[in-house]
């Protein structure tokens, strides 16, 4: 009987890029609180408050993407932890069969 077996490679490019998607978003954040901690000391009055209301509603939204990629990042990576088990254990079953 023939062995059935799996190709990981391909879940294994989509968990590295949503890493680094992850990592993107993390430190877009961080430079874009920076920015607006810079304008706000320099910023008065309705100029300001636009910029620091469009930041807020800007991070509200990379939050969003970055809980999103993380989610997926973390699925995709139980499913190949899930798919190479299988591969393992469906090796040695047919093997001691």
């Amino acid at each position: 009987m023939s062995l059935q077996q799996h190709e990981s490679g391909d879940l294994q490019d989509l968990i590295r890029v949503l890493g680094e998607l992850v990592a993107y978003c993390e430190a877009f954040d961080v430079h874009a609180q920076g920015a607006a901690h810079a304008v706000a000391g320099q910023w008065k009055g309705m100029a300001n408050a636009e910029f620091m209301h469009q930041v807020g509603v800007w991070a509200a939204g990379a939050a969003a993407l970055r809980a999103g990629a993380q989610d997926l990042h973390d699925w995709a990576a139980g499913a190949a932890e899930l798919y190479d088990s299988a591969q393992t254990e469906s090796t040695a079953m047919w093997r001691s069969a």
